[in-house]
């Protein structure tokens, strides 16, 4: 690449397609910081899945005994596992797209493609707590899936958070909002 071609690239993103911070080698990217929209959505991802998960608490066999504090760091690692996922979800749309930075021009069916990524995870996860390692039960009150006889809180976590996260972070990107 020529100097001048360098500088439009810098200005204007590469014309294959990749943005700076990346270095194209094949058909794949090695990134040198992770991309603005990755960072958005798990800062978005982490505050809105702490607050379903604290939500959703009483709807658990044993969570209202626990003292706040130790509900809290419960939910707290159910968020981190909530964050591999989404994780898991953006990283498959990148490379499907074959860009880390997917977020800017993100269209609909990329949205429904990160949303059922991460609800498919989801529920093998919750199918596994549940019903192999039996890690945690719900009470009562909690409504069920009949089908799958797991949680619909979870499940609609899964259905309802996604698109707001990315539709939240994408938002946050724009230059006239002064957010992240």
């Amino acid at each position: 690449m020529h100097e001048h071609d360098a500088g439009h690239a810098r200005r204007y993103g590469r014309p294959d397609g990749w943005r700076a911070g990346e270095r194209q080698v094949g058909r794949t990217a090695e990134l040198s910081r992770v991309p603005m929209g990755m960072r958005r959505a798990a800062i978005l991802g982490a505050v809105l899945n702490f607050t379903w998960e604290m939500l959703q608490m009483p709807l658990y066999r044993g969570m209202q005994q626990k003292p706040l504090w130790i509900a809290a760091l419960i939910c707290l690692e159910a968020t981190i596992a909530d964050l591999v996922i989404l994780f898991a979800a953006y990283w498959l749309i990148a490379w499907r797209k074959r860009t880390w930075h997917w977020m800017p021009t993100m269209q609909s069916r990329d949205m429904l493609r990160f949303t059922m990524i991460a609800l498919a995870i989801s529920t093998a996860i919750e199918l596994i707590a549940t019903k192999v390692f039996h890690r945690y039960a719900y009470n009562s009150r909690m409504p069920i899936v009949p089908v799958l006889d797991i949680g619909v809180t979870p499940l609609l976590q899964w259905v309802l958070l996604p698109p707001v996260v990315l539709l939240l972070a994408r938002y946050t990107g724009k230059k006239h909002v002064k957010f992240l």
